[in-house]
């Protein structure tokens, strides 16, 4: 018999392991949004939760940004350690250990970025995978879907230079490549979803229609994993 909702959450306290729950999508899907409401709704419910943005460890971020604010050119390869080391210190200060106090981790992008992107840069998926095969895996890994139109037509402020794909020379016109390079890791995404068994929410339409799929992807995570029956009123 699952436990009603008011029962005592995930929390420091737990020895059990946590959840991670991921959401992934290119900019413009709505995503990063719907992660947000989400944990807005799971702590109104009594759940622990720890978010963690890609691209965001102390240490490695501030380089990452240098090289991105200065156009200096790296090559695929390095790009890609570059946020392996970054994935890899959250994971050491924050995923593994909210995992391990039983807390619910939301991850906005995750592993299937890097997949994603590195391999629109030309890079092997497998070499890819091994290099985060020390990634725990995702209990939940939602993919907001969105055309390549859609989500050229979201980005309102000029592409920056990685962002463009403008390191691939694949067009001396910035917006130009920003298409290509959106298509192709959105072409990724798709191959992904896929193969990972990514669950696939349309990212083009109205969020208050999408966000009751999102809670109840959610709650039947939690009612599947940890026995409890949540509420999906937000």
């Amino acid at each position: 018999m699952p436990t009603k909702a008011k029962v005592k959450r995930p929390s420091s306290d737990r020895t059990n392991k946590g959840l991670l729950i991921v959401v992934e999508g290119v900019d413009g899907s709505g995503k990063s949004t719907q992660l947000e409401l989400l944990q807005h709704w799971l702590d109104s419910n009594g759940f622990a939760t720890v978010k963690t943005d890609w691209s965001s460890s102390e240490t490695i971020r501030p380089l990452i940004k240098d090289i991105k604010n200065r156009e200096t050119l790296i090559s695929p390869e390095t790009f890609s350690l570059l946020h392996l080391s970054d994935f890899a210190e959250r994971h050491e200060k924050i995923i593994k250990d909210a995992l391990k106090a039983g807390k619910i981790v939301l991850a906005d992008r995750y592993v299937y970025t890097a997949y994603a992107r590195d391999t629109a840069r030309g890079l092997p998926l497998e070499w890819i995978r091994k290099l985060y095969n020390f990634a725990p895996v995702a209990d939940l890994a939602i993919y907001f879907r969105v055309s390549p139109e859609v989500a050229i037509e979201r980005k309102t402020k000029m592409p920056k230079f990685y962002e463009s794909g403008a390191d691939l020379k694949l067009s001396p016109n910035i917006k130009k490549s920003f298409d290509i390079f959106q298509r192709r890791v959105i072409a990724a995404y798709e191959r992904l979803a896929t193969q990972e068994k990514l669950q696939i929410i349309d990212g083009e339409t109205e969020i208050y229609h999408t966000f009751p799929k999102v809670k109840k992807l959610v709650a039947d995570l939690i009612q599947r994993k940890l026995g409890i029956t949540v509420g999906q009123s937000y």
